[in-house]
């Protein structure tokens, strides 16, 4: 077929789609990511529209677990090494604890190269650039959560867990009698690591006071982004902290998701 330039397909792009294939799209985006990424897009909607949500899910499953056992990126490797690096000097980083650990520290590098490189449409659209009030940090705890159940922590998973330090703790990722407790937090004015350690490091290692003293702080970084986002390399490390009169540190391993961001396309002028 030849497309006369008047007429309206005319330029055209190569991956413009029917209204049809726009929802199967975001449909992939949102529920089947991992899937989405391992098949590409055309081989991806073909196989999803043959499928029924809880089929979709299983399949998710799979390619989830296919993506974090073979498919490593050598950033990826470098910061999941550096980050075990530092936790080298925690007591209870051995054996089992050690394994387990390893295993969530995974999944939260994963999380963040994934949703450093994902459109932010459907369930994700919280990480676009926003105006007036500020998305809440309760999408990134729903986003991460749903993200460990889909691998090897399927099970394990449990949020918004009463009496924890006397409080109640984002998500609880439990392997028996060892327990590890995340914290979820937004940050909209100042996301360098020294302000982040500042106001929620504490929080995050109190919950760790009668287990493991292993945890995470994962924070949803809503600051402008005038230049452009920090690297993912960047945006993991391991912080430590040490109540008054403690001999004892707690080990949190921070991970910051940039939201509020721009597409590459919107820094052109």
């Amino acid at each position: 077929m030849i497309i006369k330039p008047g007429s309206s397909q005319a330029g055209r792009e190569p991956g413009d789609s029917s209204e049809a294939d726009s929802l199967a799209r975001a449909r992939l985006i949102t529920r089947a990511p991992a899937t989405l990424r391992l098949l590409g897009e055309q081989k991806a909607m073909g196989l999803a529209k043959s499928l029924d949500a809880p089929n979709l899910d299983l399949v998710e499953g799979l390619a989830h677990r296919f993506l974090i056992e073979s498919a490593s990126t050598p950033v990826v490797s470098e910061l999941f090494g550096a980050i075990r690096s530092g936790l080298e000097g925690c007591e209870a980083y051995s054996g089992e604890v050690r394994a387990y650990f390893d295993a969530l520290t995974w999944e939260l590098v994963t999380f963040l190269e994934a949703r450093h490189d994902l459109q932010r449409s459907g369930s994700l659209g919280y990480l676009r650039t926003f105006t007036g009030t500020p998305p809440g940090e309760a999408k990134l705890q729903s986003d991460y959560a749903d993200w460990l159940r889909r691998g090897k922590l399927g099970g394990r998973i449990q949020v918004e867990v009463p009496n924890v330090a006397t409080g109640r703790v984002d998500i609880q990722v439990g392997f028996g009698t060892v327990r590890f407790f995340l914290e979820v937090k937004r940050e909209t004015s100042d996301s360098s690591r020294a302000a982040l350690e500042a106001s929620y490091l504490t929080q995050a290692a109190e919950y760790s006071g009668t287990n493991a003293q292993l945890g995470q702080l994962v924070v949803l970084d809503l600051t402008p982004k005038p230049d452009g986002v920090k690297h993912l390399s960047e945006l993991a490390w391991v912080a430590t902290h040490r109540p008054s009169g403690s001999a004892v540190d707690r080990f949190i391993v921070v991970g910051v998701v940039p939201g509020n961001r721009p597409t590459p396309r919107q820094y052109s002028v």
